[in-house]
């Protein structure tokens, strides 16, 4: 174990600034002293694992010396059986000899000695045949020793040529967490190795370990030290795609495999930008092999693009707006495609990696105006088109060259679409036959839609919302004009587009944060008595009821974040006496409970963000001593507690969580680099590996 001591002179009195500074210093230098202590446990640990192989490989020899003498013994007895089977044989023949002399010295055919002879010539032709395999299985044997002799041999020589070295584990680790490998192996020249170099290289490593240690670091410094405003992280393929700007590019496409070497630019999507610009890269959306995002370039502007983690895989899908946004008389508002979600294979084989996406096409070429409508696209331009077109092309437009029929300048405006089955199912209005927003669906196969049910009849809008699947039907919030904004649901028939339950008598409950758990439908509403709290439905109105009113009267507990982790319903609400917390509900039928006082007092943790991950809930929280930092929750009592505290001195502000194998990736502010992306693992990755 390496020691370090450390002198410190002091001469006089120092001030409490010298004092600190020199406090600093020893808390710094035993931080060091307990990283050297580590890192020299997992060395000693490896060594000791290389001790243990070649016990092994002793083992393994002993035990072919052990088979190699098992096989002379066999041979002997295999050689003693020959030598009396040869006896039986030299008799044999003998007792041939004789009987032939008898009958060749009878002056009569003798029947008696003819069947002997023929009886004993038949046994002699049975000895040779057992002789004849023995010969044969000898010859194996000696064969088998042949070869464990050879092996002996090379593991004598293997034991005699293992070599260990270490080398330091850096650009195929995180920044922040760089490390270690032992490795062990033959120094013979295998490979791209050079023999006897005292160096382990390619095939020559025979078994390697260490790995990055810690549970928690920056992946990598993206901008050298300055904020490279990273943003909008996503993963596909076990790597990270996300926006940042290195200060010379602007911002733009960036992939990481969690590692400082794996980390780097995709692909520069608007070259000829300025580099205060960038792309403008929208929220990135990942299929099973894809991710779907919205570019701007110079020359086409804001357009849907792809890619399947590759530079040349990473191409503008098509461009569908190809005239200005003021066209002759027309103002047209509209900057770019709008995304909703990417579709994968567990959620549709027969459209997988498609996204769903809003878009306006205008082509004076084609004689097109097309307003936003809803569109789908494979990623290639001949597997992008539209599947919904809700407000029709009525209106002529005079052009230089004469009238242009038809245009539409505005479109449907497709919102919160949702899918179900081979159906979407989603908001738009329809200002050619004077409807306001409602219930629309389309079907993927055949492109036919329809509007599902003109919930407020004419040209108001129910302000339908929210929309969530359950139990075969959609489920949202939407107003009749009548009883205010209600629970709604729909199997996408008009019949079967019906009220579930009127549950504010006054106004509208405004049903929100839908989310189903334990086989049912769970929002929070507003009632007249009992403020906004958390209810639950079956689907019927009988079956709609409240769960509990958390905040007693008509102030609300405001339920948000509804998240199901590990079989628990995780919400966070308001209190009178613990402000905004974290609660939850194990199961249908038990009230929910307050699972810790994060911030004591009143003022509330301001917990956010639920993410479920290894059925373990993580979240943001404040409680009042490490800044907003990210917690972790079993869903029990007393399982609740800080699990990273990325910025020691403050809050890191931990935001747009996502998964690559076991670890979380984030994005947070460690308070002296700017918004990076941080790991997050609850078991350090120190492994063993062979090659």
């Amino acid at each position: 174990m390496s020691v370090i001591m450390i002198l410190v002179p002091v001469a006089g009195c120092t001030g409490n600034q010298d004092e600190i500074s020199l406090n600093e210093q020893i808390v710094e230098l035993e931080g060091e002293l307990s990283n050297l202590t580590t890192l020299n446990e997992n060395l000693q640990s490896a060594i000791n694992q290389a001790n243990s192989n070649a016990s092994d490989l002793s083992a393994v020899l002993d035990g072919a010396n052990s088979e190699v003498g098992l096989l002379r013994e066999a041979i002997e007895d295999l050689n003693s059986e020959k030598a009396a089977l040869m006896n039986q044989s030299m008799a044999l023949n003998m007792s041939n000899h004789d009987l032939k002399l008898q009958l060749a010295s009878s002056e009569m055919n003798n029947t008696g000695l003819v069947e002997s002879l023929d009886a004993n010539e038949a046994e002699l032709e049975r000895l040779n045949s057992e002789i004849a395999v023995l010969n044969s299985e000898i010859a194996d044997a000696f064969a088998e020793i042949s070869s464990l002799e050879a092996t002996i041999s090379a593991l004598q020589g293997a034991l005699g040529n293992i070599v260990t070295d270490v080398i330091p584990k850096i650009g195929s680790c995180p920044l922040d967490n760089p490390g270690t490998e032992l490795l062990i192996g033959i120094d013979d020249g295998s490979g791209i190795g050079e023999p006897d170099d005292g160096r382990l290289e390619g095939r020559e490593v025979l078994t390697r370990f260490g790995g990055c240690p810690g549970t928690q670091g920056m992946v990598a410094d993206l901008a050298s030290g300055s904020d490279s405003t990273v943003s909008n992280i996503a993963s596909m393929g076990g790597n990270l795609y996300f926006v940042a700007d290195d200060g010379v590019h602007g911002r733009e496409l960036w992939k990481s495999d969690g590692t400082v070497d794996g980390t780097g630019m995709l692909k520069d999507v608007c070259e000829d930008c300025p580099s205060f610009l960038g792309s403008d890269i929208g929220r990135i959306f990942a299929s099973d092999t894809k991710i779907f995002f919205v570019a701007r370039t110079i020359d086409e502007g804001r357009e849907l693009w792809v890619s399947d983690g590759t530079e040349q895989g990473t191409n503008m899908v098509i461009d569908l707006f190809q005239i200005p946004n003021q066209f002759y008389d027309v103002t047209i508002s509209y900057d770019g495609p709008e995304i909703f979600f990417a579709i994968t294979k567990d959620q549709n084989p027969g459209f997988a990696d498609t996204v769903i996406f809003s878009a306006f096409k205008g082509n004076t070429g084609q004689n097109e105006i097309l307003g936003e409508e809803l569109w789908i696209s494979d990623g290639t331009p001949s597997g992008t088109y539209m599947i919904s077109d809700v407000n029709p092309q009525t209106i002529s437009i005079q052009t230089d060259t004469g009238p242009l029929c038809c245009y539409d300048s505005v479109g449907g405006v497709p919102m919160e679409p949702v899918m179900m089955g081979n159906e979407i199912f989603f908001t738009a209005e329809n200002k050619v036959a004077d409807l306001g927003r409602e219930l629309y669906k389309t079907n993927l196969i055949t492109t036919e839609s329809s509007i599902v049910r003109d919930i407020r009849f004419g040209e108001l809008s129910s302000g339908v919302t929210g929309l969530s699947v359950f139990d075969n039907r959609v489920y949202f919030s939407a107003d009749s004009g009548s009883t205010g904004a209600e629970l709604w649901a729909t199997n996408g028939s008009f019949n079967g587009t019906v009220l579930v339950a009127d549950i504010a008598t006054e106004g509208g409950s405004s049903p929100a944060n839908l989310t189903v758990f334990d086989g049912l439908m769970y929002f929070s509403a507003s009632e007249d008595g009992s403020g906004r709290e958390l209810w639950v439905t079956n689907g019927s109105y009988w079956g709609t009821e409240l769960v509990r009113d958390i905040r007693p009267g008509t102030f609300d507990s405001n339920p948000r974040d509804l998240t199901v982790a590990g079989g628990t319903l995780f919400f966070t609400a308001l209190s009178n006496e613990t402000g905004r917390e974290l609660w939850s509900l194990q199961a249908a039928g038990i009230e929910p409970e307050l699972l810790s006082d994060i911030m004591d007092g009143t003022g509330g943790s301001g917990a956010s963000r639920l993410f479920s991950h290894n059925g373990n809930l993580y979240f943001v929280a404040d409680d009042g001593a490490n800044g907003a930092e990210i917690w972790r929750s079993g869903g029990l009592q007393g399982s609740t507690e800080l699990a990273f505290d990325i910025n020691p001195a403050g809050s890191s502000h931990p935001r747009g969580f996502t998964v690559v194998g076991e670890k979380i990736y984030v994005l947070a502010d460690d308070g002296s680099r700017g918004v990076g992306i941080w790991f997050l693992a609850e078991n350090e990755d120190i492994h063993l590996s062979s090659d």
